[in-house]
């Protein structure tokens, strides 16, 4: 099964601290470069620390 994950999903799951057994449990997951951009890029930019 392929899962592509947006912004918000992402972000959810990373503040309730999921992510990585999300990522692990559906095995290939898709984050498109303009989410990871979004989210990981500007949010290191922003400050926020939940930004991996």
């Amino acid at each position: 099964m392929l899962i592509i994950k947006d912004s918000m999903i992402l972000i959810h799951l990373a503040k309730m601290q999921i992510l990585a057994d999300s990522c692990r449990h559906f095995g290939n997951v898709l984050i498109p470069s303009k989410v990871y951009e979004e989210t990981v890029i500007n949010g290191k930019k922003n400050g926020h620390p939940d930004s991996r």
